[in-house]
């Protein structure tokens, strides 16, 4: 007799068989027929059994929530080998888990996994496998925190631990970068390239990333920053070994360490010094020293306790104590001015650390093989092994040279000396001694009383001198004085008489100069048109011309806000494709040659697809704003006839599943009334859907031989973008790069724009809607491609008239052929422009109309157009 299950769409069917062979010792789970629970589960539906044969057992299907994942424990597999060094199951083909007997037949292994579950429903057969999500996760002793997809912050990295793989190489502190292994997200890749044990040289940078806690440890860390005005000298504990450098007696004489330098990819003090920015550096493997790249001025002076900072390098730096030829002692205060540049900060560095065989600035532990970093002060053992024996050495010779009173008097000259000692002594360490300063010279009391009465003589004199020199200034300014007074009055009379002489004779000739500037403007203007025309090679293309300088003139909408509320110019991208036609169209050559167009040429296509956010995460009140925006754009393309041939419009929603709700047509006639908001926030897939809409339209426009502008995905965000968006995203930048794309992406709401910013090109960054203004927005977007279209058919009129007068030109004598092309190039110059003046307008028509009627019947295309051409722009 046989029973009836019903198994419903989240539940698994787990079978016990009654009847059988027994099941092999240390095995649980049956592949073979034996008694005992079978590896094979049942799915949904409907399924008929003996009971005397079977037991059914239904258990709840697996379910992981979004944003989190699920551990897995095999309690029947292989049994690892002793000398197996992986300690966590191998990921084997079974469907997530969802397949037992595959599972156990492609040799899965017992106990934890290192293959993880993600967001999901999975149907797993649970006397084979126990699952671990956040709901259960205390009862197996796993932090819930654990099972959140891990996430890493703006400006912060990740320094990666691994539990599992081979043993780090001896002489190594972490274990090499393995390729393909998705930032340690495909496990088993990381391990089956040779990935091994422990801390890591590579980092996870900023992202969502879906790690298994048992096999990966993560420690976040800040960026390390540069500051503006310095430079970051790199000791590397990582890399290859240097190439072994036989230490010369030339080396031994510099001891400078330059010889110490290295490759960025060497162990060692790097050449190359990191400039100002934010570097993901992983702290562990790698030391950054700071280095001033300033001016740096350190004093040999006096100083408080209370001047003590971090940045106060001369701290200790104390007056120097100095004793003269004839046997005084004094002391001086100075100042010597040092910098270093960037590109000799890693010299600087070598030159004074402790330097092992190695190159590296590393001490051995007593009784250990392991090396720890030596905390060094760079600066201050600069000062205190290079800069202050040097100074110390020369000031105390030089004062043996000179007496006290001497020693005061030739201080500049002193100064002056030492400066170029100190230059030359620093110059092997990579610094440069800018300036040296005496500040002061303090001398016994007996030699300071002898040089105040010298200098109260002095300035006596000097004061005298000064007297006696004011006084012949003083009288000399005087005869000056009258002298020039004279000469004043002079001038004055006579340029009263030669005023009053030209006066008359000016207004005459203001007004003859008017009339022939007049003329000669005209006549300039004229010959610069000619010019140009000349230089284009005829009156089409220079009409061309023209129109690339005009088209710039079209006002954008101002309608998004960068995240700090400033205006954004993000729209000023917007208008480029529909300025620039598709390699399909006529283009203005640079030889002067032109093939003429097709006058009645239909308008070019505009491909625009919205990608539109429709997550459950999203607010009904985004939902309503969202559907009036997209309708007003309907309206207003399908308000005017030229844009609504020009614009194809399709609607792609990222909600789960991603639904295309409207395909391109050939009109704007349709009505969005509801979007359903639904399931998680697919933009991976969103953006992969757009990309094949919009290349088979355009296969259809190749077919049918239409000329195209490049296409739009514009794309609108509110959620969290949690799906596996990255490959998607580099489609995006690559055909953006090669100029196939153009793509705006603007967020709200809740979005998390840095990683909207990650899916965006760098040329186009993602901008915030200010509030919920959709429909502004779509009304401003639909205006300006209708302004786009309309001008399109104005200007195929006026590419019309320059087509008719190159025509007849042929048949005409050259003075006539200069006379119609000027009127010609003058009317087309007014009509091309944003704003027309009407009079200017109407005087070139009648002068072009007065020119046609007097060449005859050969000009009568151009009575006919340029009254189409007048209508186009709505004047009468």
């Amino acid at each position: 007799m046989l029973k009836t299950i019903e198994i419903g769409p989240n539940q698994v069917g787990i079978k016990y068989k009654k009847v059988g062979s027994k099941l092999p010792p240390g095995k649980q789970i049956a592949t073979n027929g034996e008694t005992g629970y079978q590896a094979e589960i049942l799915p949904p539906g409907t399924h008929f059994y003996s009971p005397w044969l079977m037991e059914v057992e239904i258990v709840p299907a697996i379910e992981i929530p979004q944003g989190e994942i699920g551990l897995v424990v095999a309690k029947d597999g292989e049994t690892k080998a002793e000398s197996y060094t992986q300690n966590l199951g191998r990921i084997v083909p079974c469907s997530d888990f969802q397949d037992g007997v595959a599972f156990l037949a492609n040799g899965g292994e017992k106990g934890e996994q290192l293959g993880i579950l993600r967001a999901g429903t999975y149907r797993i057969n649970t006397k084979l496998f126990t699952v671990i999500t956040s709901a259960n996760a205390k009862e197996h002793n796993v932090n819930p925190e654990d099972l959140k997809v891990y996430h890493i912050e703006t400006d912060m990295i990740g320094i990666v631990t691994t539990k599992d793989g081979l043993p780090i190489p001896e002489g190594e502190i972490a274990g090499p970068c393995i390729e393909d292994h998705n930032k340690f997200q495909d496990a088993q890749a990381f391990i089956d390239n040779g990935g091994c044990k422990g801390l890591q040289e590579e980092i996870i940078p900023v992202g969502n990333w879906y790690l298994n806690p048992w096999f990966v440890k993560i420690e976040k860390v800040p960026l390390t920053v540069i500051p503006t005005g310095t430079v970051g000298v790199v000791i590397s504990y990582v890399g290859k070994t240097p190439p072994c450098k036989e230490t010369t007696k030339k080396d031994k004489e510099l001891k400078n360490g330059e010889e110490y330098l290295v490759d960025k990819e060497y162990k060692g003090i790097h050449k190359e010094p990191l400039r100002p920015n934010k570097y993901p550096i992983n702290t562990y493997l790698q030391k950054i020293n700071l280095v001033p790249t300033n001016e740096i001025a350190l004093d040999w002076s006096k100083k408080e306790e209370s001047q003590s900072t971090a940045m106060n390098y001369d701290l200790n730096l104390e007056p120097l104590n100095l004793r003269s030829k004839d046997g005084f002692e004094f002391y001086i205060e100075l100042t010597q001015i040092i910098q270093i540049l960037p590109e000799n900060a890693p010299k600087m560095i070598a030159s004074i650390v402790s330097v092992n065989s190695q190159g590296l600035d590393l001490e051995k532990v007593e009784n250990s093989k392991e090396y720890i970093v030596k905390p060094y002060d760079r600066m201050r053992n600069l000062i205190k092994k290079v800069l202050e024996p040097n100074i110390s050495y020369y000031f105390r010779s030089a004062a043996q040279e000179f007496k006290a009173i001497d020693f005061h008097s030739a201080r500049n000259t002193i100064a002056q000396n030492v400066k170029g000692y100190i230059k030359r002594s620093l110059k092997s360490y990579g610094i440069i001694g800018v300036n040296t300063l005496i500040n002061e010279i303090d001398l016994p009391e007996e030699l300071e009383k002898i040089l105040t009465e010298r200098e109260i003589e002095r300035q006596k004199t000097e004061s005298y001198q000064v007297k006696i020199e004011n006084e012949e200034k003083r009288r000399k300014l005087i005869e000056q004085e009258a002298f020039t007074k004279q000469r004043e009055e002079l001038i004055e009379f006579q340029t009263d008489r030669q005023k009053k002489l030209y006066e008359s004779q000016d207004n005459i000739q203001i007004a003859k100069n008017q009339a022939q500037a007049q003329w000669y403007q005209d006549q300039a203007d004229a010959e610069s048109i000619q010019s140009k025309i000349q230089a284009l090679g005829g009156v089409h293309n220079y009409f061309n011309y023209l129109k690339i300088n005009n088209w710039s003139n079209i006002q954008l909408p101002h309608v998004l806000v960068n995240s700090d509320g400033g205006r954004s110019e993000i729209l000023e991208a917007f208008v480029t494709p529909m300025l620039d036609t598709s390699s399909n169209q006529s283009q203005l050559p640079s030889n002067g040659e032109y093939t003429q167009p097709r006058l009645k040429e239909a308008l070019p296509k505009c491909l625009v697809v919205l990608l539109i956010d429709t997550s459950d995460s999203m607010s009904t009140e985004y939902k309503e704003e969202l559907i009036k925006g997209i309708n007003k754009f309907k309206e207003q393309l399908s308000n005017d006839p030229n844009t609504n041939k020009c614009i194809e419009v399709a609607i792609i929603t990222f909600g789960t599943p991603v639904k295309t709700i409207k395909p391109f047509t050939d009109n704007a006639n349709y009505n969005l009334t509801e979007v359903e908001l639904e399931g998680s926030t697919a933009i991976g897939e969103g953006l992969e859907l757009a990309l094949k809409v919009i290349d088979d339209r355009q296969k259809i426009f190749k077919e049918q031989n239409i000329q195209h502008y490049q296409p739009w995905i514009i794309t609108i965000a509110g959620s969290t973008l949690d799906d596996n968006w990255q490959q998607s995203a580099e489609k995006i930048q690559e055909a953006f790069a090669e100029e196939k794309l153009n793509f705006l992406a603007i967020g709200v709401e809740d979005v998390d724009q840095n990683i909207l910013s990650e899916i965006c090109p760098p040329k186009a960054s993602c901008t915030m809607l200010e509030g919920l203004k959709f429909k502004p927005l779509f009304f401003r977007f639909a205006k300006l491609m209708i302004e786009i279209a309309n001008r399109y058919e104005k200007d195929t009129a006026l590419e019309g008239l320059a087509q008719i007068v190159e025509n007849i030109s042929s048949d005409l004598p050259s003075d006539k052929v200069v006379v119609l092309q000027e009127y010609t190039a003058r009317l087309m110059s007014e009509a091309s422009k944003e704003k027309i003046t009407r009079q200017e307008y109407s005087q070139l028509v009648k002068k072009l109309f007065e020119e046609a009627r007097n060449l005859g019947v050969d000009a009568k295309p151009i009575l006919k157009i340029v009254p189409k051409i007048t209508k186009k722009m709505n004047l009468n």
